[in-house]
């Protein structure tokens, strides 16, 4: 499917399943990159992100208790994460 232009949807959830995604992208697959961020944070956690001014990002808790946020120095993105498998998501915001 990379490369053929066409648009997504990815669904997912934690490894535990205590949260659950859906990322709807408006551009296509390949307008996407993956990238890599160098900070500890980052790479602690193996991370790799793409972003989409026009897509949209829905993530549901089936308990919030066990989600955390957090947002480190620049404040331009919160990352949420489960605190009983370790997953996280980070979701950027104007600013």
């Amino acid at each position: 499917m990379a490369g053929s232009g066409a648009r997504l949807s990815l669904n997912g959830s934690c490894h535990c399943g205590n949260l659950n995604y859906r990322f709807a992208c408006a551009d296509a697959i390949t307008k996407l990159p993956a990238r890599v961020c160098g900070c500890t944070f980052c790479t602690r956690h193996g991370a790799r992100w793409t972003s989409d001014p026009e897509g949209a990002l829905n993530l549901t808790a089936q308990n919030a208790d066990a989600v955390s946020k957090y947002r480190f120095g620049h404040g331009t993105a919160d990352f949420i994460i489960c605190r009983t498998c370790g997953w996280v998501a980070g979701c950027s915001f104007g600013g």
